[in-house]
């Protein structure tokens, strides 16, 4: 489990700043969105690392990934859905979804690249 302290805070950060209320969030335009994809392309990232470690299948790099990408989503569905029902002038977003989903597609080059090298 030591291999996920990367990954387990990296999503406490994520969750802290995204279920701050909306008075305590600077203003923001489409810098959101950017902050989201790079954000879950550090989270999946991070995630894949420690599951291709803990595992030592550095072979399966695709199915590391997927397991890593479901669970950033996931996870990013969950903040927004409490975003929208239980964070007083937050709301949940399908863009920012979205913007989740792109970034952890993107994690997916480079991860692919550090398990490529270590064979």
């Amino acid at each position: 489990m030591r291999k996920y302290r990367f990954p387990f805070f990296w999503a406490l950060l994520i969750g802290l700043i995204s279920l701050l209320p909306d008075e305590d969030m600077p203003p923001l335009n489409q810098e959101d969105k950017w902050a989201h994809v790079v954000f879950y392309a550090v989270l999946t990232f991070l995630l894949a690392r420690a599951r291709s470690r803990q595992l030592k299948v550095q072979k399966r790099v695709l199915a590391n990934f997927v397991m890593a990408f479901l669970i950033a989503a996931i996870y990013g569905a969950i903040i927004e859905i409490i975003q929208l029902y239980f964070i007083p002038g937050r709301h949940g977003d399908l863009m920012d979804l979205l913007a989740n989903l792109i970034g952890g597609v993107i994690a997916f080059p480079l991860h692919w690249l550090l398990n490529v090298k270590r064979r």
